[in-house]
């Protein structure tokens, strides 16, 4: 469900390094206001902001990656969760029961802080869950500040989200399925030109992570940055509404030599999962390839830590190859030699894949919100 946007009009003053602005930003405007706003305005060429990226890493698993930005008056970074594979900017709010030792956000640590009576929640597919009302508050991101940008302010938590190391997360899909009901901070970014476009360079690495807003690092890869257009689900009841989330197009998928897949799937590139999620019966076929694979009385697939088999994805006629030691997960400590397989069959048949972490550590992907298309190269 998409809940209200906020419905007043704040006053938002941009500053990075020696720039200042100001426009009125009525966050339940149309696309066209933003527009029209931000051409009258006389500034600076926009630059990318580079962001460093910070793993997650539960039980050796690296399940998604964070970075620091500032909010309203409080002194303390928030680290947030950087998810391509949902759209919603929030925090905790400092009233939470369950906020534990995140930092947060609220009038005993920011003054700046605007809160509405509009709520919002989140129900993420790992089971996740949230809910609040919408805030604005000054945001610096990566040096650029934006005064009176809206976000979620959570209040209440379930125990997936109060556990875990992030204070908040920032959505990066397209906004267009936000449930704060405004865009993304990377399109609020671009409209007010603060970076030159709602594009991202994502450059996972096995050592040092970033993503660029507004551009790519052509440092990060090697060869040829090839394109490919972004797609709609194929799940029939994603088709009928647009959830804002980046797909492409998976021609075929195989496992070392052997070809598993020959008819289409989609699948959404998300910074936010911890491994490749299909339904049941392509992850059977894709797993059965890996010699010594077995099943767990739990239904877990689980394969030799030291695998040398790689997944390979053909996306817009070119074959992207996996290192082997992506397609493994954390180890069991009941099977010693045994590992959890990272290709995980916990959709529906007609459900899109999702192409998270294994992938991204193999290479560069370049997100483009105004071309509708996906950068593929292969990671330095």
């Amino acid at each position: 469900m998409l809940f209200p946007s906020l419905m007043v009009s704040t006053f938002a003053v941009v500053s990075v390094l020696d720039r200042t602005h100001a426009l009125p930003i009525q966050t339940n405007s149309s696309k066209d206001a933003w527009s029209n706003d931000t051409r009258k305005l006389n500034r600076r060429a926009p630059t990318p902001i580079t962001l460093d990226l910070s793993p997650v890493v539960i039980r050796g698993l690296e399940v998604g990656y964070t970075t620091n930005i500032q909010i309203g008056g409080n002194p303390n970074d928030f680290k947030v969760l950087m998810d391509t594979g949902s759209s919603t900017f929030w925090v905790i709010h400092e009233s939470s029961r369950q906020k534990g030792n995140h930092n947060t956000i609220g009038p005993g640590t920011s003054q700046t802080l605007r809160v509405s009576d509009n709520p919002f929640s989140i129900a993420y597919n790992d089971g996740a869950e949230l809910s609040g009302v919408v805030g604005s508050d000054s945001v610096n991101v990566g040096g650029a500040v934006v005064n009176g940008l809206p976000f979620g302010v959570a209040n209440v938590l379930n125990a997936a989200i109060a556990g875990g190391v992030e204070d908040g997360v920032m959505g990066l899909a397209r906004g267009v399925r936000s449930r704060t009901g405004t865009p993304t901070v990377l399109e609020i970014l671009a409209r007010l030109h603060i970076i030159p476009a709602p594009v991202m360079g994502w450059g996972i690495g096995r050592r040092n992570s970033e993503v660029m807003f507004g551009g790519i690092n052509q440092r990060k890869f090697t060869g040829q940055l090839r394109q490919v257009p972004m797609r709609s689900s194929r799940d029939p009841a994603q088709q009928r509404f647009d959830n804002g989330a980046i797909r492409v197009e998976i021609s075929q998928a195989s496992m070392g030599n052997s070809i598993i897949t020959t008819s289409p799937r989609i699948g959404i590139l998300d910074t936010g999962a911890s491994a490749i999620h299909t339904p049941a019966s392509d992850a059977a076929r894709l797993n059965a390839q890996i010699p010594g694979n077995v099943l767990s009385p739990e239904g877990h697939t689980l394969i030799p830590c030291q695998n040398a088999i790689p997944l390979s994805l053909n996306i817009g006629n070119v074959w992207y190859t996996l290192d082997p030691r992506d397609i493994v997960g954390p180890p069991v400590p009941q099977a010693p030699g045994l590992c959890f397989s990272n290709i995980v069959g916990d959709l529906l048949e007609d459900e899109d894949w999702t192409i998270g972490i294994p992938f991204f550590k193999n290479f560069y992907v370049v997100m483009d919100l105004v071309a509708s298309q996906v950068g593929l190269a292969t990671l330095v």
